[in-house]
């Protein structure tokens, strides 16, 4: 199967605070991780289900930054593996300068294993 993908995507061990607004009250936040990212979108691992089509607004915790990006997203595709909802997500608002401050964080943490990645 041809892949469709149109940016590299970056393993990624970020964190993630999913906002969810109840009914009108202030936002849950659910604690999340996500698996990679690239310029588009990103795989979250999560405790809940998130419905393909539903919209997803997240604050990722980037190390070494105080302050946490913000991204709107739609959930692409969606699967269960045990207790484990993972689900692909792609961004459709997120400002250009979380945007860099995520793909540098990625990319650097990329070069540092490449970096140490043993030779084969």
């Amino acid at each position: 199967m041809a892949e469709k993908r149109k940016f590299i995507r970056f393993d990624s061990d970020l964190g993630a605070l999913q906002c969810h607004e109840v009914f009108g009250a202030a936002a849950e936040k659910i604690k999340s991780c996500i698996k990679d990212i690239s310029r588009e979108g990103l795989k979250l691992l999560a405790t809940n289900a998130l419905p393909k089509g539903s919209s997803v607004e997240l604050e990722i915790e980037i190390p070494g930054d105080n302050i946490p990006a913000f991204v709107f997203s739609e959930v692409i595709w969606s699967r269960q593996t045990g207790d484990t909802h993972e689900a692909g997500l792609r961004f459709t608002k997120i400002e250009p300068h979380d945007q860099t401050r995520l793909l540098d964080y990625a990319y650097a943490a990329w070069q540092k294993f490449m970096k140490h990645k043993p030779t084969e």
